[in-house]
């Protein structure tokens, strides 16, 4: 490709392949902070309360406490929430989708926590698959 042609006055736009990605954000609140605001001088520390509801279904959910300044340097703490699966005498249940990977999480692959407290005195966990019409102990 001619250089000169790129350096003209009267084209507008770009010629060529580039990659391009766009991305936009919503906050939307999730839980409440208690004081809403506060002010603090250099050197000064302060302190917050947050509550915030954990997931209905089990599993992890990341949220950010997001800290507004009003100045472009505002910054986040990430807040992760962990509902533990819910069990009963005779065990418990949840749900989820598996997607395919190679394993390895780093490259793609899914990654799912699952928690649960098992009472004192119960043996350790029995777990039973259903995938599709097929059920594996």
């Amino acid at each position: 490709m001619d250089r000169s042609a790129l350096d003209a006055p009267e084209l507008d736009g770009v010629l060529g392949t580039f990659q391009f990605a766009f991305r936009t954000e919503r906050f939307q609140p999730i839980g409440t902070v208690s004081p809403r605001s506060r002010v603090l001088a250099p050197g000064q520390t302060g302190s917050f309360a947050i509550a915030i509801p954990l997931p209905a279904q089990p599993g992890d959910l990341g949220v950010r406490l997001v800290l507004a300044t009003g100045h472009d340097g505002d910054g986040s703490i990430p807040v992760t929430l962990r509902s533990l699966v819910p069990l009963q005498p005779g065990g418990g249940t949840f749900h989820g989708v598996l997607t395919g990977g190679n394993g390895r999480p780093i490259f793609g692959g899914q990654t799912l926590a699952f928690q649960f407290d098992v009472p004192a005195g119960e043996p350790s966990s029995t777990w039973r698959w259903r995938c599709g019409t097929r059920t594996t102990t």
